[in-house]
């Protein structure tokens, strides 16, 4: 018997949040493998009940926002692209057939894609909190590092792990990120970034985008210590 696949719909999209798009992606892993066991089954005669995969995906899930830096209760978009991928990355090695990931994976996209917004809007959303901190000319030095902070958390998924990547870079070019104040210092490591964002996100041109966007807002403003 041919397992009909899930496919996402308009209604599951509707007042899309970052929650409920972690619901649908979990719920998309669900039914890859819940297919990949019963294409199994039907071969082998062995099961396993949706009640327990269920709980299986969900500790799956779980672990993999943990690997790659994010949360699973507080999910963004961050966290959940690199989740996709990561799923994406490694449902092979679970015995999913590539025809199962490649299907499943066009749905989780599709559930990205609606969470990024307007198709015709070329940026990610960003807080009110960093849109007002972009239209100052002069940003006090400790906000000028909240900003750098929130911004490139909202792409790798976690501020402690954008932090974490912050300092790294920082220390490759010779900068106390603790103690960062100068214009030129925070130049360099602004540009420094954005090659880390190329490399994580080579095919995401609004995150690109994005990141260059406030690259750009953030060079224009100047730093002072008040």
């Amino acid at each position: 018997m041919e397992y009909k696949r899930w496919n996402v719909s308009e209604k599951d999209l509707e007042n899309l949040t970052p929650e409920k798009a972690k619901d649908l992606i979990e719920k998309c892993i669900f039914e890859a493998q819940n297919e990949t066991i019963k294409t199994v089954a039907q071969a082998q005669g062995k099961g396993i009940s949706e009640d327990v995969l269920k709980g299986m995906v969900t500790d799956a899930t779980r672990d993999a926002f943990d690997e790659v830096g994010g949360s699973y209760d507080k999910p963004n978009y961050g966290s959940l692209y690199k989740v996709v991928y990561f799923f994406a990355a490694n449902s092979g090695s679970w015995g999913t057939t590539s025809d199962i990931i490649a299907h499943h994976k066009k749905q989780m996209e599709i559930v990205l894609d609606k969470l990024k917004g307007d198709s015709n809007n070329q940026y990610l959303p960003l807080s009110e909190h960093i849109l007002e901190l972009m239209k100052k000319d002069i940003i006090p030095t400790h906000e000028f590092k909240d900003a750098l902070e929130e911004v490139f958390s909202y792409l790798v998924g976690s501020r402690f792990l954008a932090k974490s990547i912050i300092k790294k870079q920082a220390n490759n070019l010779g900068i106390n990120w603790n103690n960062i104040s100068t214009k030129e210092e925070f130049n360099k490591l602004i540009d420094a970034l954005l090659d880390v964002v190329m490399a994580d996100f080579p095919d995401d041109d609004k995150v690109i985008n994005t990141y260059n966007k406030m690259k750009s807002e953030l060079s224009r403003c100047e730093c002072s210590d008040s």
